[in-house]
């Protein structure tokens, strides 16, 4: 957010070593932005004016909406994966993952898991999201383009962020079910 309470995108110069910003107008909070392959950025955030989840693009100097279904209450990620397929998690009665298709976001049914709370793409197009299923449980599942599967994830209360790194491993931090916080790591090899 900026000073004045609106959420603010922020862009730093290199060559003047200065930020400046681009923000969006109309917007309470950004809760992601994502410059795409093409170097078109997005950004996305719950609208002052709706209290709505919206995601707009920045083309030419000028905000667009890129027209997110008026039910979704929140968007908390974006990702774009090798094919400049955008992909936003969030929240409309349930957690789910939509993609923009032909200037379209499209539901990928995930199930009827209650949050999702992070999301990552491997370098072959996976997207990895952790969150929580139907029973309240922490679970990460994987996306191959076509199918969701849940990963086996031990028992916890919640898996909230994940990182991958170069050697082909998937990071997950949570909550056990003794409350304790804990990082599990899957080898994706």
């Amino acid at each position: 957010s900026n000073l004045h309470g609106q959420g603010a995108v922020w862009f730093y110069s290199p060559l003047s070593k200065k930020w400046k910003t681009i923000s969006p107008s109309g917007f309470k909070i950004i809760n992601a932005v994502l410059v795409e392959r093409n170097g078109l950025i997005y950004a996305a955030g719950i609208s002052s004016k709706t209290q709505k989840a919206n995601i707009v693009r920045y083309v030419n100097g000028k905000w667009q909406d890129t027209g997110l279904p008026t039910g979704v209450v929140n968007i908390d990620e974006l990702v774009v994966d090798k094919y400049n397929t955008i992909y936003a998690s969030g929240l409309d009665y349930h957690a789910h993952i939509w993609k923009l298709i032909a200037s379209k976001w499209v539901m990928s049914k995930l199930g009827t898991q209650q949050a999702i709370n992070s999301m990552q793409l491997a370098d072959d197009g996976t997207i990895y999201v952790a969150g929580k299923d139907e029973d309240f449980r922490g679970q990460v599942w994987h996306y191959d383009g076509k199918l969701w599967t849940k990963m086996n994830f031990p028992l916890a209360d919640s898996a909230t962020s994940l990182t991958l790194n170069s050697h082909h491993q998937l990071f997950a931090s949570g909550i056990d079910k003794q409350n304790n916080s804990q990082v599990w790591m899957c080898d994706l090899t």
